[in-house]
């Protein structure tokens, strides 16, 4: 699911290069509110990866932990997967920091912890696993939009030198669960 099309034409392509496509459902629609779209204890698990960190609406975050909370089964498992907003060093500081400035939003761990308390999630556990993805000075200044990797003139006037110097690197993943 998403709220745009930006991305559908890639999405069906890898579809049909897949083979999967008569097993897959895309529907454009928000996921601040899925009823009607998808049944109350639907599943044993709900998963988003980097999810959060696209949202144009960062307002809206507890209302989609809700409702992934309301999707998963009694005893079911709502898992979301981010990165870390702390950075280690100075590469991981660029990389956060040109998704920041290109409108990500990126929550501090204790701010989802406490949208899934909220929810009443329980048993809540937060895992930390580093990364080992460099992107060079050199890699970082192409544009390569399968690694996420993007940057607009005015975000290279203010990051340039830094990542000319030190380069990027993802930070870490962070995965956040807790049980219904």
């Amino acid at each position: 699911m998403d709220v745009s099309d930006e991305y559908l034409a890639e999405f069906n392509e890898n579809l049909r290069k897949w083979s999967v496509k008569k097993l897959v459902t895309y529907v454009q629609c928000d996921a601040a509110d899925l009823k009607g779209i998808v049944a109350d204890e639907f599943a044993d698990m709900v998963v988003s990866y980097r999810f959060l960190e696209e949202l144009k609406h960062p307002e809206d975050m507890f209302k989609i932990v809700k409702e992934m909370v309301r999707m998963v089964r009694k005893t079911g498992k709502v898992c979301i997967s981010e990165l870390s907003t702390e950075a280690k060093n100075e590469a991981e500081e660029n990389y956060i920091r040109l998704h920041r400035e290109s409108g990500d939003s990126f929550f501090k761990p204790t701010e989802i912890i406490k949208a899934m308390q909220e929810t009443s999630l329980r048993n809540i556990h937060v895992e930390t696993f580093e990364t080992n993805i460099w992107f060079s000075p050199e890699l970082a200044k192409q544009e390569l939009s399968l690694t996420q990797v993007w940057f607009t003139s005015e975000e290279e006037k203010r990051l340039g030198s830094r990542i000319d110097e030190y380069g990027m690197k993802y930070p870490a993943f962070l995965l956040f669960s807790g049980v219904k």
